[in-house]
């Protein structure tokens, strides 16, 4: 009750102060242990010694199983594989290439070559859902179906691998990928028409891949950490845009935050924002004026 009106403010700037500390910590420390930016692309080099190559549990897609990823196609090689699931039984499990020519499940090729074009130098978004219930092999190029086959009804076989930028089963230079990929991710489930549509529509930088919770089986941020053979590198994606951060920090700069007396009421608008934008992080105060704001979006 002895306090002035100054030393209850400047009490609440200390508690906020020292809150956003503890929450700058923590989200420090999720950044490095995650140690994943995933607005990153994997670039694949032009020869067989370019590749990523893991062994994964497949029991959860060992029924149904979509596999989606954003795609540039770099090279005109005649079949450009992106993606291999190759077993000691089959080495053709599962085998998916930039030009629709490779869309292999269960060891049954095909193609829909066809009925698409794929320009070189562009991302495009491509998938392909299968279920041994269904029995059919779907693919899916910019949102829209452009083929489907009948399949075998068994299990994809468990006990293999995934290599990522060309044909695991060849020793054929046609089948080097030599391009990029984004954000593939292998969802155990049959995706549908329309969950597909939604991806492509919502572009490659949404995150709307991460709604579908524990379905989304292999994840892009995980597959970044996959260890990588010969020329796999790193490239920003438009998502990581110099532009798209210059465009964020011109709202955090400007209204309503900038060099506004702080109060009650304009910590509950902080709130809000922070729930809207991102994480408050940080901010600096001049005699209860914020002079400086920064938000981890």
């Amino acid at each position: 009750n002895n306090l002035s009106q100054g030393d209850m403010v400047s009490c609440r700037l200390l508690l906020v102060l020292a809150l956003l500390t503890v929450l700058e910590t923590s989200l420090s420390h999720e950044v490095k242990t995650s140690g994943v930016d995933r607005n990153v692309a994997l670039n694949f080099g032009t020869t067989f010694n370019d590749y990523v190559k893991f062994y994964p549990d497949m029991h959860p897609v060992a029924e149904e199983i979509t596999i989606c990823a954003w795609v540039k196609k770099q090279s005109s090689n005649t079949h450009p594989t992106w993606f291999t699931y190759w077993t000691s039984s089959y080495i053709y499990e599962i085998v998916i290439s930039d030009n629709g020519r490779y869309n292999y499940i269960l060891q049954k090729s095909f193609n829909v070559a066809g009925a698409i074009d794929v320009p070189l130098n562009s991302w495009t978004h491509y998938c392909m859902s299968w279920s041994s219930s269904n029995k059919t092999n779907r693919v899916y190029y910019n949102g829209t179906l452009v083929g489907s086959d009948d399949t075998a009804s068994r299990p994809i076989t468990l006990g293999g691998y995934i290599l990522l930028g060309h044909d695991s089963g060849s020793i054929q230079e046609v089948e080097i990928f030599g391009g990029q990929l984004f954000k593939l991710n292998v969802f155990a489930k049959e995706l549908t028409g329309e969950e597909v549509r939604e991806m492509w529509e919502a572009g490659m930088c949404s995150r709307v891949e991460e709604k579908y919770g524990r379905s989304r089986y292999l994840k892009w941020e995980d597959i970044l950490l996959e260890p990588r053979q010969g020329e796999v590198t790193e490239t920003r994606t438009e998502c990581y845009s110099e532009e798209k951060r210059k465009q964020l920090w011109d709202i955090l700069y400007t209204e309503p935050f900038y060099n506004k007396i702080f109060s009650e009421e304009l910590l509950s608008e902080l709130h809000s924002y922070w729930d809207l934008l991102g994480h408050f992080v940080g901010t600096n105060v001049t005699d209860g004026v914020i002079t400086h704001f920064k938000m981890f979006h």
